[in-house]
Formats: structure tokens, C-alpha cells, sequence
């Protein structure tokens, strides 16, 4: 039974630590080519919001042309869950895996001002300095699940929208942890995204090059 237990969009640092020890949905962080390995799901907290990670919203992908990619239909991993581009950008402007969590349930999960326990991960970058942080998460939810959070998000004040993707809720304000967020749901999976532009990293919603 899908349980969605809504907190203070505020990004306390209780929240921020439940988020780190998340077993998060997603699949993005594990990143080869970026040098993280043995990540697991009971990292250190996080640290509180900062005026960095407000920023968050102005960490956007570069305009890379993603190319066609097929969804994965192995277990999603924070290394594998992005086009190519993304983590090849990634790398180029300095952002290396800050954590990721491994594949499973989590009831402490948070994402954003939601609690989210469906099987999923999340993933964090973050650059050098700590101006910049980005935030991925997939979760695996049901038509029936995700259309009762469907209803939460839009009782939160999320407004469904059909850009960057069909079907994409974005907050009514930006997040102080996750910045300009919002969430889209595609063929069983809920993806959330820390910018509207990050969906082009998300092979569901990545756009054939040409």
C-alpha cells in the first residue's frame, strides 16, 4: 500500500538526513566514469541547506543534443539511470558524485516535502566549491499509487504542465535544498528532477538527436 506522508518543504536538516540515508529510486549516481564506488544506502547526513544549494535551480544541463536512447529495463543505478551526455557533462563542469543510494524501499525517503517508500533511488552531484548540487530520483510506483500522489502533489500546490515533458508537475515555489524541482511519471517509474531542463538526462524523456 502506497504511503505518502507529506513534510515541511523547508528541507530541514532532519529531512536532508533522511534523504542521504535513503535507499533512493532513481538510479543516476554510481557514476564509473566520475570515481564513486561501494555506494550503499546508510550514507552520513546531509548538511543543512545552504545559500549553495539554493542554487541549485541555475545548475542546469548544458544545451547537449541527447541522443535516441532506449529506458533501461535493468535494476536502475545511480551510474547507468542518465543518457551518456549527461554524465559526460557532468564531468566536464566539475559536478562529482556527492551520494547515491542503492536499489530498494525506504519509508524515511524523502524527496522534497514527500516521503516516498516504493522501491527507487536518488542521486546527488555536487561541484568543488558546494555553489552547485543537482538532485535525481526514480521510484517505482504503480498507476494506482502514483495517482494518489498525483493528487497530493497538486493539493501542495504543484501545477501539471506540458514542458519540458508531458505530465510534468513543477513546484509552486523553488525548493531552499532542491531548487526549481518537479516530477513526471512514466511507463511505472516516477522520476524527479531538480531543474525542468534536467529531463533531458532522463532517457524516458529524451528527445532523438536531429
Amino acid at each position: 500500500m502506497a504511503r505518502f506522508a507529506r513534510s515541511q518543504r523547508a528541507g530541514s536538516a532532519g529531512a536532508i538526513g533522511a534523504v542521504r540515508a535513503a535507499a533512493v529510486a532513481v538510479g543516476v549516481v554510481v557514476a564509473v566514469g566520475l570515481g564513486l564506488t561501494g555506494c550503499t544506502g546508510t550514507d552520513a547526513a546531509s548538511p543543512a541547506p545552504s545559500a549553495a544549494a539554493a542554487r541549485a535551480a541555475s545548475a542546469t544541463p548544458s544545451a547537449v543534443t541527447p541522443s535516441a536512447v532506449t529506458p533501461s529495463t535493468s535494476t536502475p543505478r545511480c551510474s547507468t539511470a542518465l543518457t551518456p551526455e549527461a554524465y559526460t557533462d557532468l564531468a566536464r563542469r566539475g559536478l562529482r558524485p556527492e551520494y547515491s543510494t542503492e536499489w530498494g524501499p525506504d519509508r524515511f525517503r524523502h524527496v522534497e516535502a514527500f516521503v516516498i517508500p516504493q522501491p527507487g533511488i536518488m542521486c546527488a552531484w555536487q561541484s568543488a566549491g558546494g555553489d552547485q548540487q543537482l538532485y535525481f530520483a526514480q521510484i517505482a510506483l504503480t498507476d494506482a499509487e502514483w495517482e494518489s500522489l498525483r493528487a497530493e502533489l497538486v493539493r501542495a500546490g504543484f501545477v501539471e504542465q506540458d514542458t519540458p515533458v508531458a505530465g510534468y508537475f513543477n513546484g509552486p515555489v523553488p525548493d531552499p535544498l532542491y531548487g526549481d524541482g518537479g516530477f513526471a511519471y512514466r511507463d511505472g517509474y516516477l522520476y524527479y528532477a531538480v531543474t525542468p531542463e534536467f529531463t533531458r538526462w532522463i532517457p524516458a524523456f529524451a528527445r532523438p538527436s536531429g
